[in-house]
């Protein structure tokens, strides 16, 4: 299955990869300047050069911390080995191929710890064939590296909880070892997606009080995380004279998501991206080039979006309802989600996900990490704007919940299978 998994990324990646001058987003921006001796910084908004706001050119650019560094520092290593060429450009589409199977072993060991081992057959069919999941593998907006770390923090998350109240009573702190590199790979976790930091206070939280685990070992797993996403904070508040613990975009993506005219998502109604309107452009275009003057745009941004939900209380209450509802389907503002072979998979995974999350509720097997790395992504996403990557990013847990549901299926249909299966 693996190999199957393999042959269709490579086709992704023939068919839509750019080998001349791909689309880095923020990531390759960021990599270019430092790369170029001038630090952690971008032009902002780099991401969407036609809106005019300031040129391609290097005195226009100020330090950064729109985006977290995972991804960023992986596009400078390359960049800066090989070059910004072709051959870069083939060495990150060969990383995300590895990466993209490696999550799929992931996917398989999560699933079967959780669940059983016929389950993750099934999520491991459902993930090798799953076209968002394969078409990911050919951009590089970073999903397939979320996918990755993602999967590995709540793996050992669930292996440490899992395995440690046994250890306690025998061994006393036999264990911590688990709760620390759990902690060290959630913290990376948190470097490549700022909103995976309330994941794991809340993942935190529920090893203390549900798991019945010492207060000890859950300070191990929070503090590793945290001590790894520590230089990142220290930095960010150098740079800006500001406490900046994660990024700086929180305002611009609470904007996007709300204000008179969004549809919630990454684009406009009549098309184009939802990155700002010609009276929020004058009013960058006013600012000084200084060192926070990424922080400066982003006041502009918390200003408009505070008046709006002052003033709009319905009309957001409906934007948060409609955000909700993309998030658990499309982006409906991109057009490439409303293609029928992603729009359509997409759409029956979710159904399936629904229907295995209630299966395993009530059988009291639900997995309380997954539950809570895709709750906390969905409100936080729905509160500031939605972006198809976003949903991507979740879906290979659906698939994990699909799996359960499916599985459940394939034994009512066929008892003696399911039951040799399972064995």
């Amino acid at each position: 299955m693996l190999a199957l998994a393999a042959l269709l990324r490579v086709g992704a990646i023939a068919v839509y990869g750019d080998f001349t001058q791909p689309q880095l987003y923020e990531y390759g921006g960021i990599a270019r300047h430092v790369l170029a001796g001038h630090g952690y910084a971008q032009v902002f908004p780099i991401l969407h050069p036609d809106y005019g706001i300031a040129p391609r050119t290097w005195d226009a650019a100020t330090p950064t911390a729109f985006t977290m560094p995972g991804y960023p520092l992986i596009m400078t290593a390359v960049l800066g080995i090989l070059g910004d060429n072709g051959a870069a450009y083939a060495t990150l589409y060969a990383l995300n191929l590895l990466v993209a199977l490696l999550s799929l072993f992931e996917l398989y060991i999560l699933t079967a710890y959780l669940l059983s081992k016929p389950a993750a057959r099934i999520a491991l069919v459902l993930a090798a064939v799953f076209p968002p999941l394969v078409a990911a593998t050919a951009t590089f907006g970073g999903t397939v590296w979320t996918h990755l770390i993602m999967l590995a923090a709540l793996l050992l998350v669930t292996r440490a909880a899992s395995g440690v109240r046994r250890d306690e009573r025998a061994h006393g702190g036999a264990s911590r070892g688990a709760f620390l590199l759990a902690g060290l790979v959630s913290g990376l976790w948190i470097v490549f997606r700022g909103e995976a930091l309330g994941v794991v206070l809340l993942l935190a939280l529920w090893m203390w009080w549900k798991q019945e685990i010492t207060l000890r070992n859950v300070v191990v797993y929070l503090g590793a995380a945290l001590l790894v996403l520590l230089p990142w904070s220290l930095r960010n508040s150098l740079v800006f004279d500001r406490v900046v613990p994660l990024t700086t975009n929180f305002w611009l993506n609470a904007w996007r998501g709300n204000h008179e005219g969004t549809t919630g998502g990454a684009f406009k109604p009549e098309g184009g991206s939802n990155w700002l309107t010609p009276a929020i452009r004058a009013e960058i275009e006013r600012l000084p080039h200084t060192p926070d003057y990424e922080l400066r745009v982003m006041d502009i941004y918390r200003a408009r979006t505070m008046d709006f939900l002052r003033t709009q209380p319905a009309a957001v209450a409906r934007l948060y309802a409609r955000k909700i509802a993309m998030f658990l389907s499309v982006d409906w503002s991109d057009r490439r989600a409303r293609h029928p072979l992603l729009l359509y998979p997409q759409l029956l995974l979710v159904l399936a996900a629904a229907a295995g999350g209630v299966l395993l509720s009530r059988r009291r097997r639900f997995p309380v990490p997954i539950g809570l790395a895709i709750a906390v992504t969905g409100l936080s996403v729905a509160a500031l704007h939605i972006e198809t990557r976003y949903i991507l990013m979740m879906g290979i847990l659906y698939i994990v919940l699909a799996a359960a549901a499916l599985e459940a299926a394939w034994t009512r249909l066929f008892p003696r299978r399911g039951a040799s299966s399972a064995e």
